[in-house]
């Protein structure tokens, strides 16, 4: 008789997924910090983008992999040139 084995229960955070890539892992959190820098909720952004809510919060954590268009738009709304939410911190 075979003894299936179970999985221990995902964390609940995507961004603990080894297969998530380090640049989208660094646009997620730069995206959720500038986003509080400039005083913006998730609604505010929705507000600004017409995004979902959900989805947002998804990007920041890492549960959605964002287009290049939506990734342009999310640093608009936060004021923020992209290729500063995907530069490596020194």
């Amino acid at each position: 008789m075979s003894r299936e084995t179970s999985k221990p229960p995902p964390s609940g955070n995507a961004a603990d997924d080894k297969t998530i890539s380090p640049e989208r892992r660094l646009f997620a959190e730069h995206f959720r910090q500038a986003r509080i820098a400039a005083g913006l909720s998730q609604a505010d952004v929705h507000r600004r983008t017409g995004l979902a809510q959900s989805y947002i919060s998804e990007v920041e954590t890492c549960v959605s992999n964002p287009s290049l268009e939506i990734m342009v738009k999310l640093a608009n709304a936060v004021g923020v040139p992209l290729h500063e939410l995907l530069k490596p911190q020194s």
